[in-house]
């Protein structure tokens, strides 16, 4: 744990010292990267291809802009000395795959006040530079560089400092850090409008822009799952006062303050961009404006000379000549800069269109995984911090090269390198439970519901259940073999496979002082319908738990008669109201604290047992994680599908029961969580069909109920479900590699586009042929169209 702190803190002092102390970033930097790679190899950590997999949105462009710079030095394009790029790269990618930056404090406890702190002294040094020293555009330890380049990666890096310090004022856990962000967020901006930076404002934009699109994704589902009643809204302002629950909005309109102040401080840069561009039209490019258009030009017509090498990182200046012997260039054309002034341009120019499509990963990959995970509830303080800074840096090489200077390159592959490792699925996993969290944090959603107030929008228990009496421990009668009802429900638990029923044994399960699995108790909820050939293997793999739920929604075959013979606490239910209202329904008659939602298709490995009991006896009596995300491996006919849209996912399924609650949804339905989530890294085991039939069966259900809810919006369409239908496969066959499991992989990908066509088909139906539909399918399958075990994330 010390190795741990260590490294957190010197990643700490380096976003303190970052512009304010020179000398000292690349030692801080090479420090940290060394000690988070020596530690990730005495803690345990997932396997290498997962460690890849999670982390590929900075492991591909790390690894391509290496190769093009280890293929441009053999070539003798470049330097030697060039190699310390390469190792940059390498530093970065090491620090990608070591497990150390999940561990250790949250970031509002170290990172984001030395972050804010930094932005003081950004201020500071900028001033003393500007007010004392009467340097027009302050440069910090940067030097002036030409045209102002030393003055622009200052407010590039007192941007970032800014917008961290925002995330403070916003995620702070206590009054005086949210203070201490807003004072940092005030100096960053403070520190931007003295440098004149215009680039700096440009990606604080950006990032303000992203933040409120995120927001405005979080609001719309909080207004879903909430389904607009008036004892949600008033529940939730019950417990949190107006200004908290207006936080984003505020937090917008001050940096909109901001911003325009400074715009208005800035104003003569501004209102020189009109002028120098007309100069520039007129053959004069001795400005700021004139030289970045010259330079651009300079390198389009680079790429569109070698569109494939390009001309070489080093190789603008000979570039720039070609370009003067041939004409394209006026001989008399004034470059000042050895490079387009764009990062973007100078990838396309350096290596042709590799190089563009490796600086395009470089910046928007990190940005569009750190906003999925945050709308995950996956590491949402650190997903919110890679968010931002990626977007800053996206928007910032619009205008300057940052990859050409060391401090500006090491910050982003150190940065986000050790964001994106610590925001990663199994950086839950690896984390101390609980260390640093804050309390009554943001909510944490299965995917597509971003948070919502739980409390509001727990529902009655339905009128048809009735809780039933008693309470003994279920474990207790499957282990005992207790297996009462019909002969086929007997024969089915004798018949119980031995790997399936050691699942508690295995999960090495430990009664609590008031007989308890775990403190508070444990339920399982599950909703069946005709599953007697697979309840048995459900029930068995769960009977570590203190209670089983299973709700029924009017089975023909022994589900029923099973269930109750292995324990479980089972009712009937007459209707089918949907996927989320029967799953609520299944909840409501839990008593535990904690419930694991399961399908009757699914069973619960060993090892995943073993850690659900774990985790829940570490957990505290006012746990700040409120649900826990499980990994699921499904099978298509008994095969295990690894890649597409079957590949391995993971689904929010275990939480605290005053926590969660599944929203309303027919179909497609998700679990919402009040608090922090967090990963665990055993097996949810989901053997979805059984034959091809099967499947065909499971798709044409889903796409009905799929075609119910757009009919109801007022969409669908045969051309959009063309459309959708042909994304689907691109997606689950080509983008998620579906291709490599074979056959199979080739059946699924042709499955869900089918499915995906016939929703959208079926959707646009006129009224009688609706009816038509309707009634086919119910006389072909009575209880199929409402099958609750089918999956709910094909």
């Amino acid at each position: 744990m010390l190795l741990v702190n260590v490294a957190h803190g010197l990643l700490a002092l380096y976003l303190l010292t970052l512009l304010a102390v020179p000398k000292v970033q690349t030692p801080l930097v090479a420090l940290t990267c060394l000690l988070a790679i020596i530690g990730g190899q005495w803690l345990k950590a997932p396997p290498l291809g997962r460690r890849l997999r999670e982390g590929w949105a900075m492991a591909v462009p790390l690894v391509g802009y290496a190769t093009l710079f280890a293929v441009q030095i053999e070539m003798g394009w470049l330097r030697w000395r060039d190699w310390d790029q390469v190792l940059i790269c390498a530093l970065g990618l090491g620090v990608l795959l070591s497990n150390l930056p999940a561990r250790g404090p949250a970031v509002h406890r170290w990172l984001l006040p030395a972050a804010a702190l930094g932005a003081v002294g950004a201020l500071g040094l900028a001033s003393w530079q500007y007010f004392q020293l009467g340097i027009p555009r302050p440069h910090g330890h940067l030097g002036a560089g030409v045209v102002g380049s030393g003055a622009l990666k200052y407010g590039d890096l007192s941007a970032v400092l800014a917008l961290f310090s925002l995330q403070l004022v916003l995620r702070g856990p206590q009054v005086w850090r949210r203070v201490l962000g807003g004072v940092g967020f005030m100096a960053g901006l403070g520190a931007v409008a003295l440098t004149q930076a215009r680039g700096a404002l440009l990606g604080v934009a950006l990032a303000l822009a992203v933040l409120g699109v995120l927001w405005w994704l979080r609001r719309r589902a909080q207004s879903s799952a909430r389904q607009g009643t008036e004892a949600g809204r008033n529940a939730r302002e019950g417990r949190r006062p107006w200004w908290r629950q207006r936080q984003p909005v505020l937090a917008a309109v001050l940096g909109l303050v901001v911003l325009a102040g400074a715009t208005d401080y800035m104003g003569a840069r501004f209102a020189d961009i009109g002028p120098q561009y007309e100069r520039f039209q007129a053959g004069d490019n001795n400005s700021e404006v004139g030289q970045r258009l010259a330079l651009w030009g300079i390198a389009l017509r680079a790429a569109r000379h070698a569109p494939f090498t390009g001309v070489g990182f080093d190789g603008f200046g000979a570039e720039t000549q070609r370009q003067r012997d041939t004409g394209e260039l006026a001989r008399d054309a004034l470059v000042l800069y050895q490079g387009p002034h764009n990062e973007y341009l100078a990838g396309l120019s350096a290596a042709g269109i590799p190089g563009l499509v490796v600086i395009v990963l470089f910046f928007w990959a990190p940005l569009v995984v750190g906003c999925r995970r945050f709308l995950r509830g996956q590491q949402t303080e650190t997903a919110l911090m890679l968010v931002l800074f990626s977007a800053s840096y996206a928007a910032f090489t619009m205008t300057d090269s940052l990859l050409d200077r060391q401090i500006s390159l090491l910050a982003y592959v150190l940065l986000a390198s050790w964001l994106m490792s610590a925001s990663g699925p199994g950086a839950a996993a690896a984390g101390p439970a609980g260390m640093g969290r804050p309390k009554g944090g943001a909510g944490n959603v299965a995917p597509n519901v971003v948070a919502a107030d739980v409390a509001g929008v727990r529902g009655a228990e339905s009128p048809n259940i009735v809780r039933p009496d008693g309470g003994e421990r279920v474990s207790r009668s499957m282990q005992q073999g207790d297996v009462s009802g019909s002969s086929s429900a007997s024969a089915v638990g004798v018949q119980v496979s031995a790997a399936a029923s050691s699942a508690a044994a295995s999960a090495g399960t430990v009664t609590t002082a008031d007989g308890l699995s775990v403190p508070g108790g444990l339920s399982v909820a599950i909703i069946a319908c005709n599953e007697a050939h697979r309840i048995a293997r459900c029930l068995q793999s769960v009977s570590f738990a203190d209670q089983i739920v299973v709700l029924d929604s009017g089975s023909t075959d022994d589900t029923v008669a099973i269930a109750r013979g292995l324990g479980a606490d089972v009712e009937v239910t007459p209707d089918w109201p949907g996927f989320g209202p029967q799953k609520n329904r299944a909840l409501a008659r839990c008593r535990y604290r904690w419930v694991l939602s399961i399908d009757a298709d699914e069973q619960v490995s060993d090892a995943l047992a073993a850690e659900i009991l774990r985790v829940l006896c570490e957990a505290s009596s006012e746990a700040t994680v409120a649900g826990y995300w499980l990994r699921r491996s499904s099978r298509y006919c008994g095969q295990v599908i690894r890649h597409g849209l079957w590949g391995n996912d993971r689904v929010l399924r275990l939480f605290e029961r005053q926590r969660g609650r599944f929203t309303d949804a027919r179909v497609h339905e998700s679990l919402v969580c009040d608090g922090e989530t967090r990963v665990l890294e055993g097996i949810l085991v989901h053997d979805s069909v059984d034959s091809p039939e099967d499947a065909r069966s499971k798709a044409r259900r889903y796409a009905f109920l799929g075609a119910e809810a757009l009919r109801a919006r007022g969409r669908g369409g045969s051309l959009q479900g063309g459309v959708h239908a042909g994304w689907s496969f691109v997606r689950g066959y080509l983008l998620r590699a579906g291709f490599l499991d074979g056959r199979f992989g080739l059946t699924l990908a042709r499955l869900n586009a089918a499915g995906t066509f016939w929703k959208y088909h079926w959707a646009a139906l006129p009224e009688a042929k609706w009816e038509q539909l309707r009634a086919s399918l119910s006389a072909s399958e009575p209880n199929s169209p409402f099958a609750p075990n089918a999956r709910s994330s094909p």
